[in-house]
C-alpha cells in the first residue's frame, strides 16, 4: 500500500505543507482583497463603504467569497494538476499527490480534493465580513462548521492511518507520497 514505508515522514511533511500552503494562500487572498478594496473605493479614496452595513457591503461580502473560492480552486485544484500533483509547499517538501495508477490525478480529482478539504480556507478570512453583513448568516456558519469538522477528521486520519490518507484522499482515491527524483537529477545534487 502507498505510504506505508514512508508513513512517519509523509505525515509530518503533509502537516507542514498544509500550514505553509495555508499561509501562501492567505497572502495571495490578502493581496487581492487589498487591491480589490482600492478598486471599489470611490475617487476620493474613501474606504468607509467596506465597513458600512448597507446593501453594498453584502455585494462586497459576496464578491470576497467568490474571490476566495476562485483562488482556492486555482491554488488547491488547478495548480497541483499542472505541477505534477504539487502545491508550492509540497514541492518544497518533496511530496506529491498520486492516484491509484501512481500518476498525477486528473484535474477533476484535484478539484474534488480541493473542495472536500480546503473549503474552510475559502471563508476563514471572510468570517468578519459575513458576521458584519449577516449576508449569509446561519447558513454560512453551518457550512463552515461542517467543513471544519471534515478538515479535523481528515487531519486525524492523516496522522492515524498507516498510509497517511486523509478523508479527501480516501474519497478521491489519492495518496501523498515522496517525490521521486529522476536518477539524472539526483546525480547532479
Amino acid at each position: 500500500m502507498y505510504g506505508e514505508t514512508y508513513e512517519g515522514t509523509v505525515k509530518v511533511q503533509r502537516v507542514i505543507a498544509a500550514l505553509i500552503d495555508a499561509i501562501l494562500y492567505s497572502v495571495i487572498v490578502a493581496v487581492l482583497v487589498v487591491l480589490s478594496a482600492f478598486a471599489f473605493a470611490d475617487l476620493s479614496g474613501n474606504l468607509d463603504f467596506l465597513f458600512a452595513l448597507e446593501p453594498e457591503s453584502a455585494f462586497i461580502g459576496a464578491y470576497l467569497i467568490v474571490l476566495n473560492l476562485v483562488v482556492g480552486i486555482l491554488y488547491y485544484g488547478q495548480l497541483p494538476a499542472m505541477a505534477n500533483g504539487q502545491t508550492p509547499a509540497k514541492k518544497l517538501l518533496r511530496i506529491r499527490v498520486i492516484d491509484e495508477k501512481n500518476e498525477n490525478p486528473p484535474l477533476h480529482i484535484h478539484f474534488l480534493r480541493a473542495i472536500i478539504v480546503y473549503r474552510w480556507y475559502i471563508t476563514f478570512l471572510l468570517i468578519p465580513v459575513l458576521i458584519a453583513t449577516d449576508a449569509f448568516g446561519t447558513l454560512s456558519r453551518s457550512i463552515d462548521t461542517i467543513f471544519s469538522l471534515v478538515l479535523l477528521v481528515s487531519l486525524i486520519m492523516v496522522l492515524g492511518q498507516r498510509n497517511a490518507q486523509g478523508l479527501h484522499d480516501v474519497l478521491a482515491r489519492t495518496y501523498v507520497v515522496p517525490e521521486v527524483i529522476p536518477l539524472e537529477e539526483e546525480k547532479k545534487q
